[in-house]
């Protein structure tokens, strides 16, 4: 009857339900109601005529049940759809970059031409070399801390 589709963004998140429409002469609008017990809903959104609705502030990986009811122009609800239950998508874990200022003091051999450096995750095992010319200094970001 509805789906519900999540933003893949940090917390607060945003589910949008969508649900088919109701074809009852009468039909004043809808009603979501939202909770985080299976049949015990906390919350309730009028939400018009539209066949759609984004519920927003939602915890990120956190399950909540959704139910649609219709609404008829006195303001009696219609029993409520199937539940729908949708877990919230966990946020990607924070990674925070650094950058680490290298300097040196120049080769006591005025013949060095250019100056390499290397870099890696394990004691003298280098993955990774940057050729830095006559410089005395170089800056290496995108590391993670830790």
């Amino acid at each position: 009857m509805y789906h519900a589709e999540a933003a893949t963004t940090p917390s607060p998140q945003t589910v949008t339900l969508g649900w088919n429409a109701n074809s009852e002469t009468g039909l004043a609008g809808y009603r979501v109601h939202v909770g985080v017990a299976s049949h015990q809903y906390t919350q309730t959104f009028e939400v018009g005529l539209g066949i759609s609705y984004p519920v927003a502030g939602l915890e990120s990986g956190k399950t909540y049940y959704f139910a649609v009811a219709a609404v008829g122009g006195t303001g009696l609800e219609s029993a409520l759809s199937t539940e729908l239950a949708f877990t919230t998508a966990r946020p990607a874990p924070v990674v925070t970059l650094h950058t680490l200022a290298l300097g040196w003091d120049a080769a006591a051999n005025s013949s060095v031409a250019t100056y390499r450096v290397q870099m890696g995750t394990q004691s003298q095992v280098y993955t990774t070399s940057y050729d830095v010319g006559s410089a005395f200094q170089y800056p290496v970001s995108g590391l993670e801390y830790g």
